[in-house]
């Protein structure tokens, strides 16, 4: 069940500097879990956790930079597990 405290799709994109078709994109692919709840009509409503929406921040950074969105999504939950905070200045170089 999706709770009212909860982002919606569009929000969890505007908190996480992403447009939507990303982060519905992502949701699909299985980079990104999201919750659904049957709407009244055919189609649904997705709401993000923070961790989520944090990892597609992390996300829209790495695949800005070039990285593919499959890779981007590991590397994404990682730097999340670590912590922003511990990390420090971070430079991130992808070879073309």
């Amino acid at each position: 069940m999706i709770g009212p405290e909860l982002p919606t799709g569009p929000e969890a994109a505007k908190a996480a500097g992403v447009t939507y078709r990303q982060l519905d994109y992502w949701t699909r692919r299985g980079y990104l879990k999201a919750r659904e709840r049957r709407g009244a009509s055919s189609g649904f409503n997705r709401a993000y956790l923070p961790v989520e929406v944090r990892v597609a921040k992390w996300m829209g950074l790495l695949t800005a930079q070039g990285m593919a969105p499959s890779i981007a999504a590991g590397v994404a939950r990682d730097l999340d597990r670590i912590g922003h905070a511990r990390l420090g200045p971070l430079t991130i170089q992808v070879a073309s």
